[in-house]
């Protein structure tokens, strides 16, 4: 009996892979978009089901209407001309419907008197939609695969023209549905297609209708997967934590869940919040293309890239605005996502992938090789915090005393990072907390085996601010079930204030470390 598995390669098949039952969202766009015959995009990023909601749709419509499924990907060739994609498009919908509808295969390949390419395929749509014997759906894959704008505009604009033409949509002179899906936007195609010329949003789409449905998975649409993984392997999982835990580590980023799920089942971690952060933190050291997409997109925008680092290093808010060209292209990709009213990375695993990317650039590479040495920060494979502060703090004053500038918060985090990755890699990992961002502090949690380490980092700005640093800590501590805490104080005075302290504040118990660099002891 052929066994199912978890799948993230391409299109899932209900039959063959473990999958998230999202018939929900398929009967939400059946009936808020399909019967409606509205036209829409599915604009998503990478590896976010587009390709395996399409098919779920048109098996679900199959019957009621006639789904024509054609796709761009492979297909550049199509774009040399109006001709050229005319001919393309043709072929496409005839070997789509030459097994299940062959008496409407002539009917597309015909051509018609017509001088213009786009005519012609405009005479040659309407014949087919007047014969078939239900309303036709056309939905076409990999969109922005087109390689020039102007033949695709033309395409688009023929659509759109007979789109407005139909008095209602049970007309049958055109498409039922046209369903474009990619990563691209229509509006964002020209600017992706030739990157130097000016961004335009005039588009020959503007018939298409948002498309709103959330396609990330919520924890209770996720334990549907595993309930059927259970079913098979009685592995006496708690569906619900182990759900919650996927989700706290991916935010329901489609692609990832399955990714964290295989790898549970592949190297048999558990299923356990033990065994799915202990795939989170092999996830985050394998190569894919994912992964080398969020980079790509990093390295190609500065602009992008100054953005990424604000909210994650130096914790900045910023307002989630559309319009914003760096914000519309962090959601394009998948690396943002709206919380409220302000932007944050998508999910834990694309921050923890890129703090290691930003951790390993330059010299701060050279930094984190300095503290290989594990043995003088673990014991028995237990991690001795209190060291790693200890002996940080001590490079730090050796190596930046001679320093003219001050260390600004996202440096001290990122040299903190430098120092902390090597040490834990590959036995722990590292978090930061979304909720205490800001501009004066922040929060790192790092597990490590079944401890836990809470390590807030910030500027010395006086003895008087302290207190309220003390209480910002003490409450997150409590708040995560813990007894103790570490407090990090960056200060470049030239004279350090005093030495660090183990005290109790608010009942937790508060380990004070002043990294002064510039002082001569």
């Amino acid at each position: 009996m052929f066994e199912k598995y978890f799948n993230t390669e391409g299109l899932c098949v209900p039959s063959l892979h473990y999958m998230v039952d999202t018939s929900e969202k398929i009967d939400t766009i059946i009936r808020d978009y399909v019967d409606r015959g509205r036209y829409f995009v599915i604009n998503r990023a990478r590896q976010y089901g587009k390709t395996t909601t399409l098919d779920l749709l048109a098996t679900a419509i199959q019957g009621r209407y006639l789904v024509i499924q054609l796709s761009f990907e492979g297909a550049e060739g199509y774009f040399e001309s109006r001709e050229s994609l005319v001919n393309g498009v043709c072929d496409q919908i005839a070997a789509a419907l030459c097994d299940s509808h062959p008496a409407l295969v002539n009917i597309i390949l015909e051509r018609s008197p017509q001088s213009d390419a786009m005519d012609d395929l405009s005479a040659r749509i309407s014949t087919l939609c007047q014969h078939a014997k239900t309303p036709v759906v056309l939905i076409i894959d990999e969109v922005d695969r087109a390689s020039d704008y102007a033949v695709f505009a033309s395409f688009l604009g023929m659509l759109r023209k007979k789109y407005l033409s139909r008095r209602t949509p049970d007309n049958r002179s055109t498409f039922h549905n046209v369903i474009l899906a990619g990563v691209h936007d229509i509006k964002n195609l020209k600017a992706k297609i030739r990157p130097d010329s000016e961004h335009a949003y005039n588009s020959p789409w503007n018939i298409a209708a948002p498309f709103d449905v959330d396609m990330s998975f919520a924890p209770d649409e996720i334990a549907t997967m595993l309930m059927e993984y259970e079913a098979d392997y009685h592995t006496s999982m708690d569906i619900g934590v182990v759900s919650e835990r996927l989700y706290y580590h991916t935010s329901g980023y489609p692609f990832i869940v399955s990714a964290l799920c295989m790898m549970i089942h592949e190297k048999s971690l558990g299923w356990s919040v033990i065994g799915v952060d202990t795939a989170a933190d092999l996830l985050v050291l394998k190569t894919n293309t994912l992964f080398d997409d969020v980079i790509k997109n990093m390295q190609r925008h500065e602009s992008f890239n100054n953005m990424v680092i604000e909210i994650l290093l130096r914790g900045e808010s910023v307002p989630y605005v559309p319009a914003d060209p760096d914000v519309s292209m962090g959601v394009m990709y998948g690396i943002f996502r709206q919380d409220g009213r302000r932007v944050v990375i998508s999910n834990r695993i694309f921050e923890a992938f890129i703090y290691d990317y930003l951790i390993m650039q330059g010299k701060k590479r050279n930094q984190a090789l300095r503290s290989l040495d594990q043995s003088v920060y673990i014991n028995n494979g237990v991690l001795k915090m209190d060291i790693v502060i200890e002996r940080f703090a001590e490079l730090m004053h050796k190596e930046y005393r001679r320093e003219t500038g001050s260390i600004v918060e996202v440096e001290g985090r990122l040299f903190f990072l430098c120092y902390l990755h090597p040490i834990i890699n590959g036995a722990g990992h590292y978090y930061v907390e979304v909720q205490t961002r800001n501009n004066t502090r922040m929060d790192i949690v790092v597990t490590f085996g079944a401890e836990v380490f809470i390590v807030e980092l910030k500027i010395w700005h006086g003895e008087e601010y302290e207190k309220d640093a003390y209480d910002q800590l003490a409450g997150y501590i409590k708040s995560q079930g813990e007894k103790k805490g570490y407090l990090i104080s960056f200060c470049d005075l030239k004279k350090k204030p005093r030495e660090g302290r183990n005290f109790i504040h608010n009942n937790v118990e508060i380990h004070e470390t002043i990294v002064a660099y510039r002082d001569v002891f």
